[in-house]
């Protein structure tokens, strides 16, 4: 045990401490050293979401403002995946699949984008989240546009010249 003195173990001095450890866990999952120690980085699905949420949120602000309608709060993404129902989750992931861009605006691929989805469905799962998001019925047009996603990755490789035997030894 850490040695602390007598008035540094009060109710006040815990709350404090515990909330200074949450925005060590926050800053370590943004800047992706949470999960430093792991070989899949399911902070960069997650902070590819917060991305996309902050970004897309921004363009509907626009828009509205720009046509001088008031800003309607359920066309608003919600940056924290934890806080969505499964439909709300779905067509959120649906639209991170289909127009996602990355920070300097090109396209992701279609294996990253496969990536940062096992990145969110394990931080879905690390969290208390039992949904699948690969095999839940209620997943289906987050599923439809991933095979989508697949469909596409197979014509790159096979434009590349490249067969299934050549990837699985890279």
């Amino acid at each position: 045990m850490a040695d602390y003195s007598p008035g540094e173990l009060g109710m006040g001095s815990v709350k404090k401490r515990k909330e200074e450890e949450k925005d060590v866990v926050s800053r370590k999952v943004l800047s992706g050293k949470l999960d430093g120690h792991m070989l899949l980085k399911y902070s960069l699905g997650v902070n590819a979401w917060k991305y996309f949420a902050s970004h897309y949120n921004e363009d509907i602000n626009r828009k509205m403002i720009e046509e001088g309608k008031e800003i309607s709060v359920t066309k608003l993404l919600r940056s924290d995946l934890l806080e969505m129902r499964q439909e709300e989750l779905n067509q959120a992931l649906t639209l991170l699949m289909s127009e996602g861009r990355m920070p300097n605006g090109e396209s992701y691929s279609p294996d990253t984008k496969y990536y940062l989805a096992l990145g969110i469905q394990f931080h879905l799962l690390r969290n208390g989240r039992v949904d699948n998001i690969f095999s839940d019925a209620a997943y289906q047009s987050f599923t439809d546009q991933l095979d989508t996603e697949a469909r596409l990755f197979q014509e790159i490789v096979a434009s590349a010249g490249l067969s299934s035997k050549h990837l699985m030894s890279l």
